[in-house]
Order: structure tokens, then sequence, then C-alpha cells
């Protein structure tokens, strides 16, 4: 870091509030990142079973195409 930002230059609050935004970042990227991914990942099958199921797909082809299982895709029927 700058010797200036040190001894209490006028950059060190957003030097600071900088460095801490990227570790939060980094920090949410690691921790949160997969989690939301993979529960994106979860909704697209849904919303595809649920297209298929409105196009009369029967229920093993929608098993089959959206890896989902029975009773996942049951409770999308009611």
């Amino acid at each position: 870091m700058d010797k200036s930002k040190i001894d209490g230059g006028d950059n060190i609050m957003p030097t600071l509030a900088q460095q801490f935004k990227e570790e939060f970042r980094e920090e949410f990227i690691e921790t949160l990142g997969p989690k939301l991914k993979k529960e994106g990942e979860k909704k697209e099958k849904y919303d595809t079973a649920r297209r298929m199921l409105m196009d009369d797909f029967s229920l093993e082809k929608v098993m089959k195409y959206t890896g989902l299982t029975e009773k996942e895709i049951k409770s999308l029927m009611n």
C-alpha cells in the first residue's frame, strides 16, 4: 500500500472500501456462487419439464430429458 495512504492520505477510505469489496466479492463467489448456479440449473430443469408436460410429453420422456425424478415431475403436475 502507498505510504501516503498509510499516513492518512485522502484516499485511504476508498482504498479500504475497494479492498473490502474485492474480498467480499471473492468470498461470495467461492461460497454462494456454486450454490446459486446449481439452483439456477434446477430451476431451468423444472421449467423445461413444465413445458414438456404442457406439450403432452410422457412422464418417461420428461424424466429422460430433464434428469428429474418421477417424484419431482409429479410435484409439478399438481
